[in-house]
């Protein structure tokens, strides 16, 4: 089993020295290998110190938007909830369905489901409103065909999505599998 164990641990080293790499950028290995724990001070420990500071910093800053960005997905949500239809004014329903249908195809395509879900909702819900209360509308037809059509975008999206992750999974597991069975038949017979 020396090769296999040979890749492994070569493999080991590398995974590593990319994570430390990526913690403690570029000179990880210099600071690893040059500072000491206890010997007191020096530029390089307020190097370190400072980078550590800065990355606190960051970290802080991107919790900061991430938050932002979850308080204006909620606002824009409860916006595309806020919408109501007057069954008085069938050129206003139409307008905000044209709307509509236009801010769900870009939704669908930065993959924002939450604001999706609502505006397909809400588009079902004004759709009805004007079959209810104008059956005869020629924009029906338009309207209940860009309905089927934004959901099979969405299901074909999610769908697409949902192959990337088993691809991405599956991918390295069955090259794992395979090659560790071949490493394992070489050594066997070795």
């Amino acid at each position: 089993m020396g090769f296999f164990n040979n890749v492994v641990d070569e493999f080991g080293k590398k995974t590593g020295k990319a994570i430390g790499n990526k913690l403690y950028g570029s000179n990880a290995d210099d600071i690893r290998i040059g500072g000491s724990v206890g010997s007191g001070g020096g530029a390089n420990s307020e190097a370190q110190a400072r980078a550590a500071e800065a990355a606190a910093r960051k970290a802080e800053l991107e919790a900061k938007l991430d938050f932002e960005r979850e308080q204006i997905k909620e606002l824009e949500v409860q916006n595309i909830l806020n919408i109501e239809f007057d069954a008085s004014d069938i050129e206003s329903i139409n307008k905000t369905l044209f709307t509509l249908s236009a801010k769900i195809e870009a939704w669908i395509d930065k993959k924002d489901s939450p604001l999706c879900d609502a505006g397909l909702a809400k588009f079902k819900n004004g759709l009805e409103i004007l079959q209810f209360t104008d059956p005869s509308n020629p924009s029906i037809l338009l309207f209940q065909n860009k309905l089927e059509e934004l959901k099979k975008k969405k299901r074909d999206a999610s769908l697409k999505k949902i192959l990337t992750i088993a691809i991405v999974i599956l991918i390295p597991f069955i090259l794992f599998l395979v090659l560790g069975g071949v490493i394992f038949l070489v050594e066997e017979f070795l």
